[in-house]
């Protein structure tokens, strides 16, 4: 469980890339929002552990590629994201009109969502915890990257760096943002897959793809259809485990 932790941790560190979609592509996010809901620790600690640990490595290392090889990186995320699609469409228990209208619904609001424009706001820890609660909503969302939120707010430098730095002023409200948000979404996430499973699904695809515009590479040759190909691949190979153990 800390691998997959591990997993959602880095998927969350990702502008354009959401800690949802990692846990569906593993299989465990009807399992993940359960066990938020119910507080089942013995789920939940290995599980943030590997966040935990992802988020401290991987804010150093995923800045510094984004700035020096942002085609790349983008094409690689573009293949993870591409490739986890197939998951909620294989869980999707009917594929009809409902479907196809809420899937075009979640197209339009990741759309809307990421065309927003980057503002720039005060780092007070009323805002910083509203940070925190906004963006763990999206993190757990699949399609909708919370770290993307936070660059549209202004924070996603000044939280990497807060991490990187141990700043306990910003990290102590954006924590406590994250606890609350993840508790509230994770019921209503969990209610609506229950009593709409498949129109559920159908929109977290819709989110999925609509999400996409953010992490276009800008360019093609062949070094970005390798790190396409190397980030859809992962998914596959993610996948398999997850079944096989």
């Amino acid at each position: 469980m800390i691998i997959s932790g591990i997993c959602i941790g880095i998927a969350n560190v990702i502008p354009g890339v959401s800690g949802g979609t990692a846990a569906l592509v593993l299989g465990i996010y009807q399992e993940l929002l359960d066990a938020i809901k119910s507080i089942k620790l013995k789920f939940l600690i290995p599980l943030g552990i590997g966040v935990i640990l992802a988020v401290l490595t991987f804010s150093r290392i995923i800045p510094y590629y984004l700035e020096n090889f942002t085609a790349e990186t983008y094409a690689f995320f573009l293949g993870l994201v591409i490739a986890s699609v197939k998951v909620p469409y294989q869980q999707m228990g009917k594929r009809g009109i409902p479907e196809l209208l809420f899937a075009t619904l979640g197209f339009a609001v990741a759309l809307y969502v990421v065309s927003m424009k980057t503002f720039s706001f005060s780092t007070t820890s009323v805002f910083i915890f509203a940070c925190g609660f906004i963006s763990i909503s999206a993190m757990i969302l699949p399609g909708i990257s919370g770290a993307y939120l936070l660059m549209v707010l202004g924070q996603y430098k000044t939280m990497l760096e807060a991490v990187r730095d141990m700043r306990l002023n910003l990290i102590a409200p954006f924590m406590l943002g994250l606890i609350i948000g993840i508790i509230i979404f994770s019921w209503i996430l969990s209610f609506l897959l229950r009593r709409y499973h498949s129109i559920t699904m159908a929109a977290l695809i819709g989110l999925m793809l609509g999400s996409l515009k953010t992490i276009l590479p800008g360019r093609f040759d062949l070094t970005i259809f390798l790190t396409f190909v190397a980030g859809f691949g992962i998914v596959l190979f993610l996948e398999f485990i997850a079944k096989k153990y």
